[in-house]
């Protein structure tokens, strides 16, 4: 990773300063590269490629075959799809042979959950009395899509996203000498933290600068470094999350499993299981973390505050989807204000009366694609603002 800037190496290491992680071991590679369907498995600590023997029954257990290998399945996994033969012996009995390719699990393993809570644990920081008030600071979190190569890269998001969050809390000092009382935090996560490797455009997959993995562990410490700098100076912090179309498990340009399936809020419960180990500054968050719904609703004085990430407005028109949301219920059906990311660009607008979308610009360096497609960009940068029984007010982009 000599290519990175010391900040981003930073972030990518396997394990941060002053942690000391169990040591996961690879498994020593069995069989042999020399032929193109020998049995046995290349691996490179990494990624690898495992072929099987001819078996007399299709493959339905994964977990089983890697354990049979000497692979640890809650550590690895076979990426879908897998090239699978099939064929008939002289006696007419059916037979399957296959390759995948296996790589380590883009969770959260033991190594690096040591590794996210060592700074937590090593936080000399002790409880204090936390400021209190009827206002709400609101920071919403929108696609940072780590891991992308466009514009400045991923030096220039992660050097946005840090200075960002020392941006924050000189404006919450600015509004508070204002005589702002701030009680209250919500960190407002929109999705499309994370870039993703493929199925969202054709070029991805040779255009992306991390794995999945890498790309995970990045907005990880950047998630967990938000709340640690800003939840100790607010007596009521709320975090919530929702799921954006590139933190979804993807196969052939679709997502393939479940709603719950997506990095956007994983990243999250990981940050929450961090920040446990020290509850006497971190045990006042409420953490609102859905499992199928693609929005969410939150309650701040007497005004409600709706989050979706943007993607399902299939036409773009979030106006038209919300007003579909309050006809079947949906969860943003009674919010006062709507938070949006998914377009990149600002934009605040009253759709109805007493009703706002807010929609965030993207923390990432661009599309090149859209640039010389439309012509046009956006400016990057992150929202702030405050919440009140009177409504929003004091938005600034810092």
């Amino acid at each position: 990773m000599s290519e990175f800037s010391e900040r981003v190496k930073h972030l990518l290491q396997s394990v941060e300063a002053g942690s000391e992680p169990t040591k996961v071991e690879a498994p020593k590679a069995k069989g042999s590269a020399g032929l193109s369907w020998t049995p046995g498995i290349v691996f490179d600590g990494k990624h690898g490629e495992l072929s099987t023997k001819a078996k007399s029954e299709p493959v339905g257990n994964w977990d089983a075959e890697l354990a049979e290998w000497g692979f640890d399945p809650k550590v690895y996994e076979v990426v879908e799809p897998v090239r699978v033969s099939t064929w008939q012996t002289y006696d007419e009995r059916q037979l399957w042979a296959y390759k995948a390719q296996i790589r380590t699990r883009s969770g959260v393993t033991q190594t690096e959950l040591e590794a996210l809570t060592a700074p937590v644990k090593s936080d000399r920081r002790k409880p204090r009395e936390r400021p209190t008030g009827a206002y709400t600071l609101v920071v919403p979190l929108g696609d940072w899509q780590i891991g992308k190569s466009d514009g400045d890269g991923l030096e220039g998001t992660v050097t946005r996203i840090q200075q960002s969050f020392e941006a924050i809390v000189d404006r919450v000092k600015f509004l508070r000498s204002c005589g702002y009382e701030i009680g209250g935090l919500l960190i407002a996560s929109l999705g499309d933290l994370g870039e993703g490797c493929q199925g969202h455009y054709e070029q991805q997959t040779f255009n992306v600068t991390l794995d999945r993995r890498d790309q995970n562990k990045v907005v990880r410490r950047l998630a967990r470094n938000c709340v640690m700098k800003l939840a100790t100076e607010f007596d009521r912090v709320t975090v919530a999350a929702v799921a954006g179309n590139h933190g979804e498990n993807r196969r052939n340009g679709k997502s393939f499993t479940s709603n719950n399936d997506n990095d956007d809020v994983s990243i999250w419960e990981s940050v929450a299981e961090t920040l446990s180990v020290r509850p006497e500054l971190y045990g006042h968050i409420k953490w609102l973390l859905p499992t199928e719904e693609l929005s969410v609703s939150v309650q701040i004085g007497n005004k409600v505050v709706g989050l979706a990430h943007g993607h399902q407005a299939r036409s773009g028109d979030i106006g038209r989807w919300w007003e579909g949301q309050s006809l079947s219920n949906r969860p943003v059906a009674s919010a006062d204000l709507l938070l949006t990311g998914h377009f990149h660009h600002f934009r605040c607008i009253e759709v109805a009366k007493g009703k706002w979308h807010l929609q965030v610009p993207a923390m990432d360096g661009g599309s090149l694609w859209f640039e010389e497609s439309a012509g046009r960009g956006s400016t990057q940068g992150q929202v702030t603002f405050l919440m009140s029984d009177a409504g929003w007010s004091e938005l600034k982009i810092v």
